[in-house]
């Protein structure tokens, strides 16, 4: 019993526990995003056509590539025969998995609620995101949310099931980091390459725009719809800005361990205004915000490496 008690404390001193309470944080908020009154409406589930103004799942379906619709379909099919009961069996399900991840629970159990979180993560993301834009051009854009943040909790719950030395050796945050590094370099290619529409005024205004409208107080939106605006203005200046900001990001994700503190802070001041203006945190005000979005994960999993890291004269040690 000793032993296992250090060895859950050795890996929550080196990031595990971190991640572990992190995730289970944003399970209990996103269900309680699933429990708000219009997810059990029709404005969420519903197959309306756009005269009508479709509902959330069916913008959805619009927005991803065409193989990918049937998943959303499917979903829509099944909160339409029973929409209490399938949303109360999604609260329930990700109130599961969050008491597995925060309650002092014994490890096995931690450890399938960490998998539980990759499976449960991978149907969102297939059945309630529709890959979350992927492969699908004009929405594989970082601020907009790609790649959808249900595909990064199942990849949180993955880096939970690595082996206890990993963590304690510092190796998982590393390869963390690596990760990191990897998507941010991909979403700074993507926001670059012509074919993906991110250098068209219409397109990129709109991923901003979108933002602006959605009901929320106008100290949030006025500063979204200047912004969009001058997008509209200066297309080109403006992505040319926003694929800088992804660059430098992936650069100093790169030199994460050695980076100067205020270089670090400003990746997440960076994330915060990109969570605000393009995500709009995660459309909280709508009324059918499902989760965050992908900003509030991506900072967990930013600060899940810098706190696991475990210095090279130490790691001998661990």
């Amino acid at each position: 019993m000793v032993r296992v008690i250090d060895s859950v404390a050795l890996k929550d001193q080196s990031g595990y526990g971190f991640l572990r309470i992190g995730l289970g944080v944003m399970w209990v908020v996103d269900a309680i995003l699933q429990l708000q009154p219009g997810m059990f409406q029709t404005a969420f589930y519903g197959n309306l056509p756009n005269s009508v103004m479709p509902s959330l799942l069916q913008q959805v379906s619009e927005s991803t590539v065409s193989w990918a619709v049937p998943a959303i379909k499917f979903t829509q099919f099944m909160y339409g025969q029973s929409p209490v009961l399938v949303n109360l069996l999604v609260v329930a399900i990700q109130l599961t998995l969050a008491c597995g991840l925060l309650l002092p629970v014994a490890p096995s159990l931690q450890r399938l609620a960490a998998f539980g979180s990759v499976l449960w993560g991978v149907t969102v993301w297939v059945f309630g995101e529709g890959l979350g834009g992927t492969f699908s051009l004009g929405h594989m854009t970082f601020y907009g949310g790609f790649p959808g943040s249900a595909l990064l909790y199942a990849v949180a719950g993955a880096f939970l099931l690595m082996r206890q030395p990993d963590w304690a050796q510092g190796r998982s945050s590393r390869r963390l980091v690596w990760t990191l590094t990897v998507y941010l370099a991909a979403c700074t290619i993507l926001q670059l390459v012509p074919f993906n529409h991110q250098w068209n005024r219409d397109t990129l205004m709109g991923i901003f725009a979108n933002s602006g409208f959605q009901p929320q107080p106008a100290v949030l939106s006025d500063p979204v719809m200047a912004f969009s605006l001058w997008i509209a203005a200066r297309p080109v200046s403006a992505n040319l800005l926003l694929s800088l900001l992804l660059a430098a990001a992936t650069i100093t994700m790169a030199l994460w361990p050695k980076a100067p503190q205020a270089l670090r802070a400003a990746l997440y001041v960076w994330l915060f205004f990109s969570w605000w203006f393009g995500m709009n945190f995660g459309y909280i005000f709508s009324g059918l915000s499902t989760d965050p979005n992908t900003a509030p994960i991506l900072a967990l999993l930013a600060g899940t490496a810098m706190k696991g890291l475990v210095p090279p004269s130490k790691r001998s040690h661990a």
